[in-house]
C-alpha cells in the first residue's frame, strides 16, 4: 500500500510539473510572440494599360515601364500594352462610365517601332520624352503640341454636361494578387465598352 501511495504521489508530482511547463511555455509564447501585431499585407498602386490589340484595359503595377507585352502579340511592331490615362464623368467611377482619355508611350519606343508620329511643334512648352496619341486614332502627337492639347480639351469637354471629370486609378492591390496574375496583367475590361473621346 505504500508503494501505492507513493507511485500515486509520484504521478501527481510530474503531472504538476508537466502542467506547470505548459503554463510557462504558453506565457512564455504569449509574451513574446502573440503579443506582436502581424505586418499588413503588402500593398502596390496600380494603373491602366491599355492594350491595343483588343482594346480592352489591364491592371499593372504603376511602376511598369510601357509599352509591354501582351497576350494578343504585337501591334504595328511594337509590344500592344500601353500606359491609359482613364477618366470618367461620375462621381464613384462606375467601371461602366469609364473611358480611356488618351494612351501614352515613350518616343523612344515609338521611333524603334516605326509608328505613325505628329511633327514637334516648333517650340513646345515643355520638352518631354513621352508621346500621347486618342484610342481612336493611330498618330502619336506631342502632349505640349496642339493637338496634344486639343486631345486634353476634347478630354475635358466630354464631361461638360454629364458631370465633373474624374481621373481613374485601379485600386491598390495586395501583392501577392500582382505576383500570381496572368501574362499582361490583372484585365479591368472595356472601359464602359466606349473608347473613343
Amino acid at each position: 500500500m505504500l508503494a501505492e501511495q507513493d507511485t500515486r504521489q509520484r504521478l501527481v508530482i510530474a503531472l504538476c510539473l508537466a502542467v506547470t511547463a505548459v503554463a510557462l511555455a504558453f506565457l512564455a509564447w504569449r509574451l513574446f510572440w502573440w503579443g506582436r501585431l502581424p505586418e499588413p499585407p503588402e500593398r502596390v498602386s496600380m494603373a491602366y494599360f491599355f492594350d491595343q490589340n483588343t482594346g480592352e484595359l489591364f491592371e499593372l503595377p504603376a511602376d511598369t515601364e510601357g509599352p509591354i507585352e501582351m497576350p494578343s502579340g504585337k501591334y504595328r511592331g511594337m509590344p500592344a500594352g500601353v500606359l491609359a490615362h482613364v477618366f470618367s464623368c461620375t462621381v464613384g467611377a462606375d467601371p461602366s462610365q469609364r473611358f480611356v482619355g488618351w494612351l501614352e508611350a515613350p518616343l523612344s519606343t515609338l521611333q524603334q517601332a516605326g509608328a505613325p508620329l505628329a511633327p514637334d511643334p516648333p517650340s513646345p512648352e515643355e520638352v518631354t520624352d513621352t508621346r500621347i496619341r486618342s484610342p481612336a486614332s493611330d498618330r502619336w502627337v506631342h502632349p505640349f503640341g496642339p493637338d496634344g492639347k486639343a486631345l486634353f480639351a476634347a478630354v475635358r469637354d466630354r464631361c461638360d454636361a454629364a458631370g465633373t471629370l474624374k481621373y481613374c486609378q485601379p485600386p491598390r492591390r495586395l501583392a501577392r494578387e500582382v505576383e500570381q496574375a496572368p501574362p499582361g496583367g490583372l484585365p479591368a475590361g472595356r472601359p464602359g465598352q466606349t473608347l473613343v473621346p
